[in-house]
Parts: structure tokens; C-alpha cells; sequence
């Protein structure tokens, strides 16, 4: 890995980089700077972690990381401890077609998560657009594109023709029955944006760690919406903090209170 990382001066000019807290700079420079940032702009880190190194507490890390995750210039996957800056190789290119070819060995070392992916696909257009060295050298390190691809795939089997929607012709109509959607499991990413969008007193990573650890149910059945049971949890029926709302149990007054009271009147 490299020893220096380019930082743009015009970053100051950026306007979403202007917009976070100091907190919110300090972390995402921490990050394009970091020691283990691989030369793909992806590593291996936790928030925890990262607070240590700072000396911070892990909210503060956690809550500054959050301005560049809503912006999209971080990418986090917290269960795989993979962190991703999107657009570090635009101001990180290459020096050499050796320098991608070196990429291999640090790909490697990056965890194995859904968003790994980006960080293949973003470094093979970078190469593709500086010249045909540099294009020649990703497909040597990465023979077979990405990681995840066969280098010669078989030809895919044509699908299956859609069956025919259900109709409720039985009861004398012919409205189509629309088929159950299955249940798409989301990012933290949108759990953030929704609840910013929604202005909710919701610590959204609370809310994802929840439902991640219960496997995404809600009592004993499957989630069909999660934006429901955010808005759920935001009125304070699901959990508020780590605590569930019980309603108080109504007092019920003893005999002797009740004859005090009838000789009192």
C-alpha cells in the first residue's frame, strides 16, 4: 500500500464536504488518510476502532461517519467492517499499469460483503478510461473481471414464461390479484435517509442492529414493511432505546380502602 494519499485542495470548495460539522471533516480526512486504506479506497475498520485511534467515544465516531454516509461519499457495512470511499480513486489514479497489479493482493484483504463489488467495477473504469496499459494490467491482476464472475461463463437458460396473474374470476370478475411481493431487506444507508427524511427521534442504527439480530421479524412474524415498523418504533408501540413501552398496571384498591372511604363520606 501506498505510502501518501492525495487530498485535493478543492475539497474545501465541495459543497457537501462544507455543509458537515468539524467532527464530520475530521473523520471522513481520518478515513482518505487512514493507514490501512488500501490503494482501491476500501478497508477493513469498525467504528469502534477508529474512535480508539482517535480517542473519541464510539457515538461521536458513529455520528460524524453518519454526514459523509448520507451523502454518499462513505459506504459502510458495519456487520463486515467494510468501509468504502466511492470516489477515492478518482484523486488516487494509478501511477503505473504495476501499481494495478498490485491491487490484487489488496483486494484480498478487503472484506467480504454485497458493496466489495463497487470497489471492483469503480477500479476497472478508472483503468479503462487512463489508456490501454493500465486496461491491460486490471484484466492480468483480475482475470476474471470481477471476483465474483466465472471468466467463461456458460450461456444462461432461457427463463421460464410468467405464469398468468391470478384472477377472481370466482366471484364473477375479472380484476387481476397482484402477486406477494418478497420482502427486500434494507440498507442502513436508506434506514438514515428515511429517518431524516421523516424527522424521527430514531437512532437508526439501533433500529437496524434490532431487527438484524431477530432476523427481521416483527413478534413472531416476517417483516412485510420496514418502513412500517420504523414508524412504529417511532410512535413508541416497538422499543424506545433498548427498552420496551409496558403501560402501567391499573391500581386496584383493597377492601379496607373501599370502607374507609364509604365511612369517610
Amino acid at each position: 500500500m501506498s505510502r501518501y494519499r492525495k487530498v485535493h485542495v478543492k475539497i474545501w470548495n465541495d459543497e457537501k464536504f462544507r455543509q458537515f460539522t468539524d467532527d464530520g471533516k475530521l473523520a471522513f480526512l481520518f478515513l482518505l488518510t487512514h493507514p490501512a486504506m488500501t490503494s482501491l479506497g476500501a478497508m477493513r475498520a469498525t467504528a469502534g476502532g477508529l474512535a480508539d485511534e482517535m480517542g473519541w467515544e464510539i457515538e461521536r465516531m458513529r455520528s460524524a461517519l453518519n454526514e459523509p454516509l448520507l451523502q454518499n461519499m462513505v459506504v459502510i457495512n458495519r456487520m463486515a467492517a467494510f468501509v468504502w470511499v466511492p470516489k477515492f480513486l478518482a484523486h488516487n489514479e494509478p501511477e503505473s499499469p504495476n501499481v494495478v497489479r498490485s491491487w490484487a493482493a489488496q483486494f484480498e484483504m478487503i472484506p467480504e460483503c454485497a458493496e466489495k463489488k463497487g470497489v471492483i467495477e469503480t477500479a476497472e473504469r478508472v483503468c479503462q478510461s487512463l489508456g490501454e496499459g493500465f486496461a491491460k494490467a486490471f484484466k492480468e491482476a483480475f482475470p476474471k473481471g470481477s471476483p465474483h464472475a466465472s471468466p467463461n461463463p456458460e450461456p444462461k437458460p432461457l427463463p421460464e414464461p410468467l405464469p398468468q396473474p391470478l384472477t377472481s374470476k370466482a366471484l364473477g370478475t375479472e380484476v387481476p390479484i397482484p402477486p406477494a411481493t418478497k420482502f427486500q431487506k434494507p440498507t442502513l444507508q436508506q434506514v438514515i435517509a428515511y429517518i431524516k427524511e421523516k424527522n424521527f427521534k430514531v437512532d437508526p442504527e439501533k433500529w437496524y442492529d434490532y431487527y438484524t439480530s431477530n432476523g427481521w421479524k416483527v413478534g413472531r412474524n416476517s417483516m412485510k414493511d420496514w418502513q412500517a415498523a420504523v414508524r412504529t418504533w417511532a410512535k413508541g408501540s416497538g422499543f424506545s432505546g433498548d427498552r420496551r413501552q409496558v403501560p402501567a398496571a391499573p391500581v386496584i384498591p383493597n377492601g379496607r380502602d373501599v370502607i374507609k372511604r364509604l365511612e369517610s363520606l
